[in-house]
């Protein structure tokens, strides 16, 4: 009898932003992380947790976003690979 496969977690590595290109999330195979916002960058870390990623930013501040096959999610917007 087969063992069912796990479902597939998305990879969150590599860049995504949104359609206007204000803001970027940059997720590095080391664990770091960096967003840009409006010419501004930002630098952290991530973790994934299931479907989904905490990015702790070096000022000590973290958020979730919601991972998917080819987007990130954050405050409700979706930004894309």
């Amino acid at each position: 009898q087969e063992t069912p496969k796990a479902p597939s977690i998305p990879d969150p590595r590599g860049s995504y932003s949104d359609s206007e290109g204000g803001l970027s999330f940059t997720f590095m195979s080391t664990g770091r992380f960096y967003q840009e916002l409006l010419g501004e960058t930002t630098f952290g870390t991530w973790s994934r947790s299931g479907s989904s990623a905490t990015i702790t930013l070096d000022d000590g501040s973290s958020m979730d976003v919601r991972l998917g096959d080819g987007w990130v999610e954050f405050n409700g917007m979706r930004l894309s690979k």
